[in-house]
């Protein structure tokens, strides 16, 4: 696994040239992402070199940058026949279209909110219903179809933003396997397209590409917070909650909790410098294991939510997420940053040093991108996805570049940059981001089981298991906090 970072796109190039060569003969898989430089003719340089690798299949997908005004490029390699390779076109929930977002949407199958109102008519669970996308039976996609799910440890992917038909169907089929999926970067000034997915030489705008590992060995996925979070208020419990609406938190109204502990943290709400928040998303809610966390245990948070929207009135609060809310009984608590934590842009008129440009200000990052081509391996190689701050948008052309960025990312014989960080070079490591966020779903502790029986809805046999089962697994959840990095170490 490499990670490269540069403000030049022929360092990056030549790099992926070097990987070729030194490509074992056998026959592997190969997953890149890749964050947009500034000209086209660059883009296309990368994706001519990133979706042909010899004796090898990829997939990847445009992503968005960990650096100012740096590309971002990650490749991971793996064994054939401890990989497969997937494409996905099973539909997710319909995405709001606006503006001009509509002109580049297809008039594709999807699951609306009316078929999920219907189930919910015919006396079904909400939370189940709200948790599958609405979906019953979906099959998978067909080069998983023949896979032993007694052998799938990790599943990843990149998708466009309606991945809910393929996570619960990677959920379902696969209870033993830590599943993690990349929100593809927003692409439609870039390619013309909502996200822009490969698979070896063809591109997608929708769907999902992605990788099912069949290694023995035991894997742990992570959730890495970022920099200058702080709690509001106590820990609270959920009493009542519905698809991904919080009703009460401690039998009160959730609404005018946050509101009462925003105003005796003395936030500012009111000013011209007041934080947002509904646009800014700069208030979210964690979750904890009930089972073995103690109250405010930052080191077993679970989840974390962003909040877009609250009622005072009737107390409501929305959270952004695929799966269902918190379930009742779970303990909680609110969380909030200042904007001045939150990095603006992935791109600035000061160019600061590489090493100190990072947009993912989490101890993640820091632990592993100071790292120089002359470094040493890490013990375990870790994949890992983060959400990026959104990029500034011009109003009429989309991705905003001044001229003196155009200039950052362009040949190094006309800008020489002599910064001795550029290229930063991550071994064993591979770090794709997108303003979009990650699906993250773990699966449950394996425990013991006293008759060696598993359940047949897990789709395992009692030999393949050996005794062991799996506990309940975490349900999809969506996780959109700027600076957030969910990684699986390998």
């Amino acid at each position: 696994m490499h990670t490269i970072i540069s403000r030049s796109p022929t360092r990056i190039l030549k790099y992926i040239d070097r990987l070729k060569q030194s490509t074992n003969s056998s026959r592997s898989s190969v997953i890149f992402s890749v964050s947009p430089p500034a000209k086209s003719s660059d883009l296309s340089d990368f994706v001519d070199a990133l979706t042909a690798w010899p004796n090898a299949s990829a997939i990847g997908c445009l992503a968005a940058p960990t650096h100012r005004d740096a590309i971002t490029c990650s490749v991971a390699f793996f064994k054939d026949h401890d990989s497969v390779l997937f494409r996905s076109t099973i539909p997710g929930r319909e995405q709001t279209q606006v503006g001009r977002w509509h002109s580049f949407r297809k008039p594709e199958a999807r699951i609306d909110v009316a078929s999920m109102l219907e189930k919910r008519g015919q006396g079904r669970d909400w939370d189940d219903i709200w948790s599958t996308g609405g979906h019953e039976d979906v099959d998978l996609p067909e080069e998983l179809t023949n896979v032993n799910p007694s052998l799938v440890q990790n599943i990843f992917y990149f998708s466009d933003q309606s991945p809910e038909g393929l996570s619960f169907a990677l959920n379902k089929s696969f209870p033993r396997a830590n599943t993690l999926g990349l929100l593809a970067s927003s692409t439609p000034f870039i390619t013309g397209r909502p996200v822009t997915l490969f698979h070896n030489k063809h591109i997608y705008d929708s769907g999902a590409v992605g990788i099912a590992l069949t290694s023995n060995s035991q894997s742990r996925c992570t959730l890495n917070l970022p920099n200058g979070l702080e709690p509001l208020g106590e820990v609270l419990s959920v009493t009542d909650s519905e698809g991904n609406l919080i009703n009460t938190l401690n039998n009160d109204n959730p609404t005018q909790l946050l509101l009462s502990a925003i105003r005796r943290a003395d936030i500012d709400t009111t000013s011209s410098n007041a934080m947002s928040f509904k646009e800014d998303s700069e208030f979210y809610l964690a979750t904890f294991d009930a089972a073995t966390s103690g109250p405010g245990s930052m080191t077993k948070l679970h989840q974390f939510h962003s909040i877009t929207a609250g009622d005072p009135s009737r107390g409501t609060i929305s959270l952004n997420t695929q799966s269902s809310s918190p379930r009742v009984g779970t303990p909680v608590q609110f969380f909030y940053r200042h904007a001045s934590s939150i990095p603006a842009s992935a791109f600035s008129a000061t160019p600061s040093p590489l090493a100190t440009s990072s947009l993912i200000p989490s101890s993640f990052i820091s632990s592993t991108t100071t790292s120089s081509c002359n470094s040493a391996d890490q013990t375990k190689p870790i994949l890992a996805f983060a959400v990026s701050p959104h990029p500034t948008l011009d109003s009429h052309s989309g991705f905003h570049f001044s001229d003196q960025n155009r200039d950052i990312q362009s040949s190094d014989s006309q800008h020489p940059h002599p910064d001795e960080n550029d290229p930063i070079v991550v071994q064993n490591t591979f770090l794709a981001a997108s303003e979009n966020g990650f699906v993250l779903s773990r699966r449950g502790a394996a425990t013991e089981s006293r008759s060696g029986d598993v359940d047949a809805r897990e789709g395992l046999t009692d030999s393949e298991v050996k005794g062991v089962r799996s506990e309940k697994r975490e349900e999809p959840w969506t996780c959109t906090v700027p600076g957030c990095v969910a990684d699986a170490q390998l």
